[in-house]
């Protein structure tokens, strides 16, 4: 632990003396990476500078570089999200963002939920980074534009666009692990519409999951994303399939090897009328999948969603959206597990409205939803954000809002399951000060999310009979700090976050979580190609609230770098764990040492 101490340390002495050696650029045009058109934080097209909510972007150009295996790799390197992983390649990683439980963070692919109607978060480990365009993460509650699990934010995965003219890639790469992966993926773009099709593939024996062991345990994982476009008069059409496919190997409780088949998909179709010059009205038809069958039991879970969204937004005036939309689902859940089973049929209704104001140089985002839901009936939850302009480089967001996670089919009806359970409950209050530097961005934000009705397994220690009720409380309360520079040929990007998530219960910290992290990434364009690293101190972790394990702090890094052969090839390279730590997110459960991944590719003219 001190040797943990001594490098974080260090690790933050450099990164100050880093930043208050960079006070160049103040003038300039800012970067189009600092300026990105995103979709979520309002649920209409804003730029990123006129978010009222706390929002990371990573753009296609950053999850190139970080060469990671899959979105849980990827997200690691971003101070306030933390992974934890039962092993490697395809295992379950939960992603805890800002302290909040792992079922806390709504994830879209496309603006769809792919979070299962059963138990636990979604499947990150099982997206490939190769059909991202970006990532917007939207921290803070989100329930009012988007609905239920978004008590800590909403992650929503944007898959690759068409671009004018034609243009495909590929790529084939091998590594530690007897890691191997190809993609390919061709992108059309025409005066009537667009069309983009990729295809992608990895194949690794993986290593032992469990400490304890030493059998491997393999992975196989086939991706498919497919979009298509088209508009004429004021009619746009758009329809998009995203589908993740394999098998993982792993190992029980009792460490047999074992294995399971998935599939996550997500299928949609869009039409869009447009009115006048400021009325666009949307429907968009979304089925989602989410599928897990044990090829050594009976067992599996399953989760299919079918939901029609009809939203409208309206431009009254300059600096003026208002929205409004209705929303009708109806998810079916199975699950068999150890015997036990149950099947549901759940439907919700939600009416949600917005209204985005900008004044002077200020603005304002308040909205609001009423959720209807089979299982527990009614839900209300609200956001105010106003953002004051203090000058051209500084301004102050303040935010207030409610957020409610829904009981899933496992919590009602599965072991121990409570069909009267109420949905988990959030109201979050945070203060954000931002600061615009020319191709530099600063901003730090210091918050506080309460948490009641935490849905808890309670048993008599005596006969061991209980089930799920409503009793958990939790407060997480910290400050988070991102700093972003982009120069002509070079990119940095710090952030750290200090929070204290505190099980109200029991005055217990929540397991999983650590009070301090920080991270970095360093980008370098040369005349050869680009090199890169990633690094990452986090403090130790309670592991889990039924041990008094404690997770040991770490710090990761990689290197990462491509040299280019010609101008349409290149060679890619990934150094995974630098300094060869041996560190655990998940008591008992490995992660990966210093390891090699080598890759070709090219990109036609």
């Amino acid at each position: 632990m001190q040797s943990f101490h001594l490098r974080t340390t260090w690790f933050a002495a450099a990164t100050l003396l880093l930043a208050s050696g960079i006070s160049e650029a103040r003038d300039v045009e800012v970067p189009a990476e600092l300026s990105t058109v995103i979709s979520t934080a309002a649920r209409v097209p804003q730029n990123l500078t006129k978010a009222t909510a706390p929002v990371l972007v990573i753009s296609r150009a950053e999850i190139e570089r970080s060469q990671a295996g899959d979105l849980a790799e990827l997200l690691r390197f971003y101070a306030g999200i933390e992974l934890g992983r039962n092993g490697g390649p395809g295992q379950n990683a939960g992603l805890f963002l800002r302290g909040t439980e792992s079922n806390h963070t709504l994830v879209l692919v496309d603006g769809v939920e792919i979070n299962p109607g059963t138990l636990g978060g979604a499947a990150i480990q099982n997206i490939r980074p190769e059909v991202i365009e970006r990532i917007e993460i939207v921290k803070g509650p989100r329930s009012a534009l988007w609905g239920s699990e978004a008590i800590g934010g909403v992650l929503n995965i944007i898959t690759r666009n068409a671009e004018d003219g034609l243009a495909w890639s590929a790529s084939a790469g091998h590594g530690k692990y007897d890691t191997r992966s190809a993609s390919v993926e061709s992108r059309l773009r025409g005066s009537r519409g667009g069309i983009v099709f990729g295809l992608a593939n990895v194949d690794t024996d993986g290593f032992p999951t469990r400490s304890d062991s030493e059998t491997d345990r393999a992975h196989r994982n086939t991706t498919l994303s497919f979009k298509a476009d088209t508009a004429f008069g004021g009619t746009t059409l758009a329809a998009r399939y995203w589908e993740a496919r394999g098998e993982t190997e792993y190992l029980d409780f009792f460490l047999a090897p074992v294995q399971q088949d998935f599939v996550n998909s997500v299928a949609a179709a869009e039409v869009g009328l447009s009115f006048r010059d400021n009325w666009l009205s949307e429907l968009i038809l979304s089925q989602t999948r989410d599928e897990i069958v044990q090829l050594d039991s009976d067992d599996y879970v399953s989760t299919d969603r079918i939901v029609a969204n009809w939203q409208n937004t309206v431009s009254p005036g300059s600096g003026h959206t208002l929205l409004a939309g209705v929303s009708v689902g109806e998810e079916r859940t199975q699950s068999l597990s150890f015997g036990s089973f149950f099947a549901d049929k759940t439907r919700t209704r939600d009416v949600y409205l917005s209204d985005f104001v900008e004044f002077a140089e200020h603005r304002l985002l308040v909205s609001a939803r009423h959720s209807h839901h089979d299982g527990f009936g009614s839900a209300f939850t609200w956001n105010v954000e106003p953002t004051l302009q203090i000058d051209d480089r500084l301004s102050l967001s303040l935010g207030i809002g409610t957020a409610y996670r829904a009981p899933d089919g496992t919590d009602r009806f599965g072991f121990g399951g409570n069909p009267d359970l109420r949905p988990e409950r959030a109201r979050n209050t945070e203060i954000g000060l931002h600061f615009e530097l020319g191709r530099a961005r600063l901003a730090t934000s210091v918050f506080q999310n309460k948490i009641d009705d935490l849905i808890e397994f309670v048993f008599d220690p005596v006969t061991f009979e209980g089930g799920n009720i409503n009793v958990g409380r939790a407060r997480i309360s910290g400050i988070e700090v991102s700093y972003e520079l982009v120069a002509q040929d070079w990119r940095w990007r710090a952030g750290a976050i200090v929070q204290n998530p505190e099980n109200l219960t029991d005055g217990t910290t929540l397991a999983r979580r650590s009070k301090r992290s920080l991270s970095t990434s360093f980008s370098r364009t040369l005349s050869w190609g680009e090199l890169g690293l990633d690094v990452l101190a986090s403090e130790s972790r309670r592991d889990s609230p039924f041990s008094d394990i404690v997770n040991a702090g770490y710090v990761l890094a990689n290197v990462t770098a491509r040299v280019d052969l010609s101008r349409r090839m290149a060679l890619r390279m990934r150094l995974e764990n630098l300094l060869n730590s041996r560190y655990e997110t998940a008591a008992g459960f490995n992660s990966p040492g210093r390891g090699l991944m080598l890759s070709l590719s090219y990109t036609s003219p």
